[in-house]
């Protein structure tokens, strides 16, 4: 109620009513905004004053007002035109230490106002949003008409008109702050945010882009990991190569329907963005542009975009599906490359162009289509994969591509990466299989090359470590660079006398090497590297008879410490050999099953034996028994201790007595049989038997590597009629058939033969028929 003084606003001093000046403070003084002066002496010696603001209504301050105040450590001015003052407003304040706060723009004025100089640390700011002073850290031009400032809360504010400048990795808009920016607001009148303006800013978590700006420039935020999130105003029509590269902390992106082309490496490695929409005026996808976004698992690319770049969306490992609208002309190199969850994809008949492995390393893919209509691709007999109809070279292939026989060549990268792959047949079309046609098909166990096939690409079967066989025809002159790189599975390679060149590291870790077998009597020039990681103390190199001197006196061949001559057109002596696992040269009818006989010849007793044999393309091997013929007294056929693995024609075999110390009966005769099917397309002729890996052991267990044998397989034509493979058309073949429809197969029953009437099925109608022939009608 006192009409001369007051306190108002709770402020801890006393204030002249009338005048609006105060008169008197103490330590814990608030100046109120409507105090327009400080009188004369109002802070006088107050020692416990350690920072006092002076609101911009006060247009006066008294002499020695402040004076003695020794504490004081900060003094803020919020006017921006320095107050007329004493000598001794300010005396015994020491201004060494105590900062002086200035609105942000006025330091030049006070740094030249009468006794305001005498402050040596003057530092400028502004209030932020919530009231709160924010010191200026440091201010600067970032254009033409474009400046910045950085304050003390790491925010930066860009204003002006026009373009920002040119930034590189090693130039930034503040180097001595430009990693600590957690803020940055552009406003209005920027119309580009220039390139790498924000380059490595990794502290930096929003960015506010006003609708002046037009394009954003190359790297312009790359690296920034702690941006969340951005949105892209209407007025961008461009995002610039690498502008969000590595921005790993992005979730979320709004594109919107302004721009008209995303820069090659635009949003690479993102890796924590989800989702993103591709507004429909996007026309082109650049290359790279959102490579190894691995959190995306879903895009929907619009209709406007008639080209997606190289690599576009690599290794985008979430990726599970993916939609190509009609609009799309062409897919680049890589686009899909490494999109482990892609599981289909169909190509709009729009598509004239795709580019090398688009579509490699997609591990789940299980489903490829091409739409009917597309006059450069097609898909032709539901094959799940993509063929140049031009060419008929099969590009793309997934896990379950079956190649089609019009297939002519399998393209570079065809089926690179499908890792579910296990078996594949390559038609008779095909003539060359391309670079890395197979590579990383860890689940390839086996593949047969077919006659057709002239060349065998570099890293064709790169590093296809399931891999135990592998058949190359006489129709192969050359095996590419690295063609079989780390197929650590192989045990055996026979390598053609049609083959004049074996590339660099073809063979190198080929680790499981044992046998190698060289058809050439002249030793092919071969790289350093060309059997590197083979152990060539033993792996035994065949070589042709009288061709061994030159093998060993030939560069690297000469590192084989084993190098066996052979007869390549002869079977094996099994006479000259007192130890052997062998089979005699065997007959067989096309279409037909049959039982083949391994013996065993042995000159001291045997308790075990292993074998690997290997038979020509086109047939399969059933399965394997044990002869009883030579089992001990007493022992049954489940006194023993057996493996196999069989793999189409080939087949190994290990097998030892369970039986106390008895050991097999015998020194030579039939050891093992083994049951094998002729295909139906296979022709008539001799066809080479190779048993291998061949080991016996005496009956103490010491194991003892025997000769590797060389047979042949006499292949005769079917008789039509004859189903039990006989050779004759008897009645012990109507047996056969009749038994066959009603569920009971011989073992050497040949259903070629039987379909007598060539329906394609074994009825009752071929029994009438064999009846037919046999009485001569």
């Amino acid at each position: 109620s006192n009409t001369i003084f007051d306190s108002r606003d709770n402020c801890n001093a006393i204030i002249e009513t009338s005048t609006n000046e105060l008169i008197a403070g103490c330590k814990n003084t608030v100046v109120p905004n409507g105090v327009t002066s400080i009188g004369d002496y109002a802070f006088f010696d107050c020692e416990g004053l350690t920072s006092i603001t002076i609101p911009n209504s006060v247009t006066s301050i008294g002499n020695s007002a402040f004076s003695g105040c020794t504490g004081l450590t900060t003094l803020t001015m919020e006017s921006d035109v320095p107050l007329s003052i004493e000598q001794y407003t300010f005396d015994g304040v020491d201004k060494s230490t105590c900062t002086l706060y200035v609105p942000y723009g006025s330091r030049s004025a006070y740094e030249s106002a009468e006794y305001w100089s005498e402050f040596e640390n003057l530092v400028e700011y502004v209030y932020g949003e919530n009231g709160e002073m924010l010191e200026v850290l440091a201010t600067g031009s970032c254009g033409d008409d474009v400046t910045y400032t950085i304050y003390s809360d790491m925010s930066m504010v860009i204003s002006g008109s026009g373009a920002m400048m040119d930034y590189d990795d090693d130039i930034h808009i503040n180097n001595d702050y430009y990693s600590s920016i957690e803020k940055v607001i552009i406003e209005e009148g920027v119309t580009s945010i220039g390139p790498s303006a924000f380059f490595d800013c990794e502290g930096l978590t929003s960015v506010t882009i006003p609708n002046s700006v037009t394009s954003i420039g190359d790297w312009a935020f790359y690296a920034c990991k702690g941006l969340t999130s951005v949105t892209i105003p209407n007025s961008v029509t461009s995002i610039g190569e690498s502008a969000f590269l590595g921005c790993t902390g992005l979730t979320s992106v709004t594109i919107p329907n302004s721009v008209t082309s995303i820069g090659d490496y635009a949003f690479h490695s993102c890796t924590g963005l989800t989702s993103v929409t591709i507004p429909n005026s996007v026309t082109s996808i650049g290359g790279n542009a959102f490579e190894g976004c691995t959190g995306l698992t879903s895009v929907t690319i619009p209709n406007s975009v008639t080209s997606i770049g190289d690599s576009a969306f690599s290794g985008c490992t979430g990726l599970t599906s993916v939609t190509i609208p009609n609009s799309v002309t062409s897919i680049g190199d890589y686009a899909f490359f490494d999109c482990e969850g892609l599981t289909s994809v169909t190509i709009p008949n729009s598509v004239t162009s795709i580019g090398s492995s688009a579509f490699s390393a997609c591990y789940s893919l299980a489903s490829i289509i091409v739409e009917q209509g597309n006059t450069m691709y097609d898909s032709r007999d539901n094959c799940n994969a993509i063929i140049e109809t031009s060419t008929n070279e099969l590009i793309s292939g997934c896990n379950n591509t079956v190649i089609p026989n019009s297939v002519t060549s399998i393209g570079d990268y065809a089926f690179a990466d499908c890792t579910g792959l296990t078996s594949v047949t390559i038609p008779n079309s095909v003539t060359s299989i391309g670079d890395g046609a197979f590579r990383f098909c860890y689940g390839l166990t086996s593949v047969t090359i077919p006659n057709s096939v002239t060349s065998i690409g570099p890293s064709a079967f790169f590093d296809c470590e399931g891999l135990t066989s592998v058949t190359i025809p006489n129709s192969v002159t050359s095996i590419g660079d690295y063609a079989f790189y780390f197929c650590t599975g192989l045990t055996s390679v026979i390598i053609p006398n049609s083959v004049t060149s074996i590339g660099n590291s073809t063979f190198s870790g080929c680790t499981g090497l044992t046998t190698l077998t060289m058809e050439s009597d002249v030793p092919l020039s071969i790289e350093q590297y060309t059997f590197d990681g083979v152990d060539k103390s033993t792996c035994t190199l065949y070589v042709p008879y009288g061709s061994k001197s030159a093998y060993e006196s030939a560069e690297y061949w000469s590192e084989f410490v084993n190098i066996v001559e052979y007869d390549p057109e002869s079977d094996t002596d099994i006479s000259a050999l007192e130890n052997a696992i062998y089979v005699e040269q065997t007959d067989g009818r096309i279409g037909g099953t049959k039982d083949i006989p391994v013996m065993l010849k042995n000159s001291y007793p045997v308790r075990g034996f292993q074998f690997t044999l290997e038979l020509p393309e086109g047939v399969t091997i059933n399965s394997w028994s044990l002869s009883e013929a030579r089992m001990p007294e007493g022992a049954t056929m489940s006194d023993k201790i057996s493996t196999q693995k069989i793999e189409g024609n080939k087949i190994a075999v290990a097998c030892s007595l369970n039986y106390g110390n008895a050991t097999f009966v015998g020194d030579d005769g039939e050891i093992a049989t083994v049951n094998v099917t002729f295909a139906n397309d296979m022709e008539v002729g001799e066809y080479p038997i190779y048993l291998t890996a061949c080991d016996i052991a005496d009956a103490e267990g010491t194991d003892n590597k025997l000769n590797d044998i060389k047979a042949t397989l006499v292949l005769e034509d079917y008789v039509v009629g004859d189903a039990n493979g006989d050779g004759e058309v008897l009645i012990g073949d109507v047996i056969a058939i009749l038994n066959h429809i009603v569920g009971v197969t011989s073992e050497n029953f040949n259903e070629k033969a039987a379909d007598v009437n060539g329906d394609g099925e074994i009825l009752i109608g071929d029994v009438i028929a064999v009846l037919n022939i046999i009485v001569g009608q």
